[in-house]
């Protein structure tokens, strides 16, 4: 009975087509196969193409896209970023919590040297002119 559907299990001839002319389940008109590398051949030779054309155009063809299309060449631009950057604001927070103690000991006793009290506030007394140096974060470790 013939359902409109391909009928892949009847084989016409050796050429592994069913009799609607479509390859049959696990025929290919290819028995070799795609040669070895191939597929690599062809994106090396793309990429080499892609490179030289970039080469010689690319610099021109973005500044002509950024003059023409100023809002996609930002997106672009912003697509190019990668999407986890971490970024380093402190260098306190490499320290451990001990390192950090240490600092904060360390800027105590500054600061009582100074006669400043940290507790007071800013409007506290502080020594005219005086200036606080805080220890090396080498020093800390």
């Amino acid at each position: 009975m013939n359902d409109g559907c391909h009928d892949n299990d009847k084989i016409a001839g050796e050429a592994g087509r069913a009799e609607d002319g479509t390859f049959a389940k696990g025929a290919s008109g290819n028995l070799a196969g795609r040669p070895l590398g191939a597929r690599t051949r062809f994106s090396e030779s793309f990429m080499q193409d892609v490179l030289a054309e970039w080469q010689e155009h690319g610099r021109q063809a973005l500044i002509d896209f950024r003059e023409g299309n100023a809002e996609n060449f930002v997106k672009l631009m912003a697509s190019l970023l990668p999407k986890n950057v971490n970024l380093k604001v402190n260098e306190l927070d490499d320290l451990t919590d001990e390192q950090l103690m240490r600092q904060l000991a360390a800027v105590r006793q500054d600061l009582a040297r100074a006669g400043i009290d940290p507790l007071a506030g800013a409007d506290g007394p502080q020594a005219p002119g005086s200036t606080l140096l805080l220890p090396a974060l080498s020093e800390a470790g």
